[in-house]
C-alpha cells in the first residue's frame, strides 16, 4: 500500500487507495489523532451503481484501541425501505376511509327527495361523492407514500466488531442484499492497514516548523 501524505500549516493529510472486487476506492484520512476519513464518493456509487436504493456515507471516523489502531471504524448506511407494516396499516386507514365516506354518500342520497323535493341527478351523486372524499384522497397518499419508502440511516462499525441492528433492522437487511457492508469492511480494512504503516514509518513525525509543509510517499 502506498501513502501519500502531506503536511501543511500544522495538519497532516494520508492518502491512499484500497480496490474492492477490483475496483479503486480513493481514502483520505487527517491525522492519526484525530480519526477522521473520506472516499472518493464517484468510486463507491460506481460499485453500487446497479443498487440505487442502498448508499454509504462518504465520510466517517475511526476510534482507536490500546495500540492505537483503530478498533472500530464507523460508517453511515441509507437505504430506501419499504415497510410492508406500513403498507397495511395504509390500507386499513383507505378502506376504513373509503367505508365512512360511502356511508355518508348513501344516507344523503336516500334523504334526498325529502329534502330537496327531487331525486338526485347524477351530477348531484358525482358533487356528494367528491365533497365527501377528502379524507380518503388523503389515505390514498399515505398509501403511495408507504409503498414508495422512505429513506432511513444506520450506523455500521466495518470490520469484525459487526454492526448494531437493533433499531435500523430494516436498513441493514437492505444493504445485506447489496455490496455495501463489505465494501465498509474494505474500507476498515485499508484504513487499518495504513494506520499501521503511518506508525511504523514514523510519517507524523511533526517539523520543528509548525508553518512548514512538506510531501512524503512511502
Amino acid at each position: 500500500m502506498e501513502i501519500r501524505t502531506t503536511y501543511t500549516e500544522g495538519d497532516y493529510n494520508h492518502k491512499f487507495e484500497t480496490h474492492h472486487q477490483g475496483q479503486r476506492i480513493r481514502i483520505e484520512m487527517s491525522s492519526t489523532d484525530g480519526g477522521a476519513w473520506s472516499v472518493n464518493g464517484d468510486d463507491v456509487k460506481a460499485i453500487l451503481a446497479d443498487t440505487p436504493n442502498v448508499s454509504i456515507d462518504s465520510s466517517g471516523c475511526w476510534y482507536g484501541d490500546g495500540d492505537r489502531l483503530p478498533g472500530q471504524v464507523d460508517f453511515g448506511i441509507n437505504a430506501l425501505v419499504i415497510d410492508e407494516e406500513k403498507i397495511e396499516q395504509a390500507k386499513a386507514v383507505l378502506a376504513k376511509t373509503e367505508a365512512e365516506r360511502d356511508m355518508i354518500v348513501k344516507d344523503c342520497l336516500e334523504d334526498w327527495e325529502e329534502d330537496y323535493g327531487e331525486k338526485p341527478t347524477q351530477a348531484d351523486e358525482d358533487e356528494l361523492f367528491e365533497d365527501n372524499s377528502t379524507s380518503v384522497d388523503w389515505a390514498y397518499e399515505r398509501l403511495e407514500e408507504a409503498e414508495k419508502g422512505e429513506w432511513e440511516y444506520a450506523g455500521y462499525e466495518g470490520g469484525p466488531q459487526g454492526y448494531n441492528s437493533s433499531e435500523h433492522c430494516l436498513v441493514t437487511r437492505e444493504a445485506e442484499m447489496t455490496e455495501a457492508l463489505e465494501i465498509c469492511d474494505t474500507i476498515a480494512d485499508a484504513i487499518r492497514q495504513a494506520t499501521k504503516k503511518i506508525y511504523n514509518w514514523q510519517m507524523e513525525c511533526r517539523p520543528c516548523d509548525a508553518d512548514s509543509s512538506w510531501e512524503k510517499v512511502a
